[in-house]
């Protein structure tokens, strides 16, 4: 019998490696894109196929694959986009350590106030801990992020943010030597816009 995968031109050869490629990056098997890595076979890829592939990697929520294309093709390809939508994933599910690594090791770095919004808003206070006060990042607090966590009720969360992080910002500026400009929050003006989305009569503490 002839060996019909000599008679495939080349194209079609190309083809079932992306295929593998995304089949890969969906179901988190950094076994075979390692291998396809190192066979040579992912050189002709796309813009467009990274970043379908990224957009659908970790059906299992694992965020690996995601990593894996991040180091692979985060400075050849552009994946800003895409790695600011896999970091609202990330914390949508809790992930605090994914989220941790692509605000402060990814290439590209994903938005730091996009992912202070959504922690606060998913109630993620963890990660929020870890960035405005563990981090060596320099962060302000992003008032939208308490309005986020106002609107979506997280209690705790509002109230660190607007009263505990304050003073841990303070000390982790002066212990890690940063220059964070942090605009003066007036704890009012939530009181306020708390109110106003839940009753007169509510306060954040309430919520």
């Amino acid at each position: 019998m002839a060996n019909t995968a000599l008679l495939l031109p080349l194209h079609e050869t190309e083809i079932t490696s992306r295929g593998r490629f995304i089949r890969a990056c969906q179901n988190s098997d950094i076994a075979m894109l390692d291998d396809l890595h190192l066979d040579g076979k992912l050189t002709n890829l796309t813009t467009n196929e990274v970043g379908y592939a990224f957009d659908t990697a970790d059906s299992d929520g694992s965020f690996c694959a995601a990593k894996w294309i991040i180091t692979k093709f985060g400075g050849v390809v552009d994946l800003q986009g895409g790695v600011d939508k896999k970091l609202c994933e990330v914390l949508r599910r809790g992930n605090a350590e994914a989220g941790k690594w692509l605000v402060s090791e990814a290439l590209p770095q994903a938005n730091i106030s996009l992912a202070q919004i959504t922690a606060a808003r998913e109630g993620n206070l963890e990660f929020l801990k870890w960035l405005l006060t563990e981090s060596r990042l320099a962060v302000a607090i992003d008032p939208c992020a308490i309005e986020a966590a106002i609107a979506a009720k997280k209690k705790d969360v509002a109230d660190w943010l607007l009263d505990v992080a304050p003073r841990m910002q303070k000390v982790a500026s002066f212990k890690y030597g940063l220059k964070v400009v942090q605009p003066k929050i007036d704890r009012r003006v939530f009181l306020d816009y708390a109110k106003l989305k839940y009753g007169a009569k509510r306060k954040i503490i309430e919520l």
